[in-house]
């Protein structure tokens, strides 16, 4: 009945729908774009180049801060030529009712582009991805490169693109305001913007063609989350330099503006420009750009299957809609799942292949955080916020001991920060550090792997949306929690979770109801001990009771 469950995430949906395809640009044509939200709009259209380096912050964070200082900024994972292209097409998502498909859509044209590549990647600014960025200088257009202080033992090839434009990056780092930021040595046509407290200089412009160049250190022009409250690389300090840069970059062009209706990514998802190529692998749409490395594209097209499959197999759950949209982002870092609206998407950003799996296993997992659906094929109940990090983190877990034998979640650290596992407050995770209330999940989880088997996590799952079926949208309390967990390992767990510092409103609860029968629950205990390796083997039939522990 239930076996449509284990369908892997990246098999093709069933009913022989061409699901997965990008709409072209004449379907996209009933679509349409909000506006950007700006503030004192511009008219200045900037292209935020991911490219060769994708990072969190420059994705989520930079692109709403230049928003907010009146400039209309579009990221793109795509390659330079291929959106700089004014004749060509982008991939994006575009709203479409309660859908947001990929489509092809028009490139917007742009004043200034912004590339940056701040340490470890290896995805290269190729020979026509170099020419396009310098038919687009030459021809009016601005350029600001973002740099850090390079590693000989880094891959950098940003540093090439700036040699056959007179400036190179000196091995070492100059400092500025505390920070590490890089040195320039310019050639003749360079004038200097900005220079470090040695007086090397930091950042520096000159004109090609019609056009101006300009590169800089990251730090001067960095999201100001974190700013300190003095010196240069205050917040005022970095806005001034944005506003007068990117105007002054800007001048060789007229703003484009019109109407602001441009791509622009919701938080948390990798676009809006997404890399131009694709390919299916069993099933799973690839995006990547033309200048991924091909070790990462043979790791995708050999072992993602596999890990996919296992991580399904550890927590199935309602087999998907459309097939899996994977997004190959450059540079080292982690990953992204877009699970709020359809098709879903996951997105990774690593060029190592462990790196990579790891990523996977997190970011599937967030894809199948629902569980089983119960008897009537629905989810119900909504987890504590906690809980969507800490599962996903938990398969990772399991994925990489299986795949590799050695985990980067030690859920050991827990005694680093709670030395007898019951100082930290799960019910209060948001009062601690970031992190610790998941590492004090893990190795909670851990210890109930060890004595119930894995196939208790999914019980629960399972158990949490048949109870909760006649509230589905209900927001669950810890007490609610606990119970779903007692019923699903067939003990009572409030002892042990109030022994382990868990704020909960009763001590026992001796006797619980689930599917119409009353079930005794003896209370649970086990030792407040470090957790042993993560257990990988198969689940077994989670909609049947566990056996009673001796």
């Amino acid at each position: 009945m239930f076996g449509w469950l284990l369908v892997p995430l990246l098999a093709l949906p069933s009913d022989g729908s061409d699901a997965g395809r990008t709409l072209s640009a004449q379907e996209a044509r009933r679509l349409s774009l909000p506006p950007q939200p700006l503030r004192g709009d511009t008219g200045i259209q900037v292209l935020l180049d991911h490219a060769h380096q994708a990072t969190f912050s420059m994705m989520w964070d930079w692109v709403p801060w230049a928003q907010s200082l009146g400039f209309r900024v579009v990221g793109s994972h795509a390659s330079l030529d291929a959106v700089l292209n004014e004749r060509g097409r982008s991939r994006i998502r575009v709203p479409d009712g309660r859908r947001r498909p990929f489509a092809w859509w028009p490139n917007p044209k742009f004043n200034v582009v912004v590339t940056y590549q701040l340490g470890y990647s290896r995805q290269e600014y190729l020979h026509e991805e170099r020419r396009a960025l310098e038919r687009f200088v030459r021809s009016g257009g601005g350029a600001l490169l973002l740099v850090a202080p390079p590693s000989n033992t880094e891959p950098y090839s940003l540093r090439e693109v700036l040699r056959e434009w007179g400036c190179e990056l000196a091995d070492g780092a100059a400092s500025l305001a505390g920070q590490r930021v890089a040195a320039l040595r310019l050639g003749a046509d360079w004038t200097v913007l900005e220079r470090a407290d040695g007086g090397e200089p930091a950042a520096a412009w000159r004109p090609l063609g019609r056009g101006r160049l300009a590169v800089a250190d990251h730090r001067l022009l960095a999201f100001p989350g974190d700013a300190p409250p003095e010196g240069p690389l205050r917040r005022e300090a970095r806005e001034r330099r944005l506003v007068s840069w990117l105007r002054h970059l800007s001048e060789g062009r007229k703003p484009i503006g019109g109407p602001p209706n441009l791509p622009n990514a919701d938080v948390g998802v990798g676009g809006p420009i997404y890399p131009e190529l694709e390919e299916r692998v069993e099933g799973a749409v690839v995006f990547y750009a033309k200048n991924q490395t091909k070790r990462v594209l043979e790791c995708v097209r050999r072992d993602v299957p596999r890990v996919d499959h296992q991580v399904r197999a550890w927590c199935p759950s309602p087999a998907p809609k459309d097939p899996m949209f994977l997004i190959l982002a450059a540079g080292e870092g982690g990953g992204w799942a877009v699970n709020m609206y359809e098709p879903k998407e996951v997105g990774i950003i690593s060029a190592d292949p462990d790196g990579i799996l790891s990523i996977l296993a997190h970011e599937v997992a967030h894809t199948c955080y629902a569980g089983p659906p119960n008897p009537h094929g629905r989810t119900a109940g909504r987890l504590p916020e906690v809980f969507s990090e800490a599962h996903a983190g938990w398969f990772q877990r399991k994925a990489d001991f299986w795949r590799t034998g050695k985990t980067g979640h030690d859920a050991n650290r827990l005694f680093q920060f709670d030395p007898d596992a019951t100082k930290l407050d799960l019910a209060k995770a948001g009062d601690y550090p970031y992190g610790q209330a998941w590492t004090k999940l893990w190795w909670l989880w851990q210890k109930l792997d060890e004595r119930y088997g894995p196939t208790w996590y999914v019980r629960w799952m399972w158990v949490k949306n048949t109870r909760w079926d006649s509230e589905p949208e209900r927001a669950l309390s810890w007490d609610d929690v606990v119970e779903d967990m007692s019923l699903a390992v067939g003990e009572d767990l409030f002892p042990m979770m109030r022994r382990i510092g868990t704020t909960l409103s009763r001590d026992r609860w001796p006797e619980g109801e689930f599917q119409g029968r009353r079930i005794r629950l003896a209370p649970a205990e086990f030792d407040l001990t470090p957790a042993g390796d993560p257990i990988t083997e198969p689940i077994g039939d989670w909609r049947k009771p566990l056996p009673p522990k001796k």
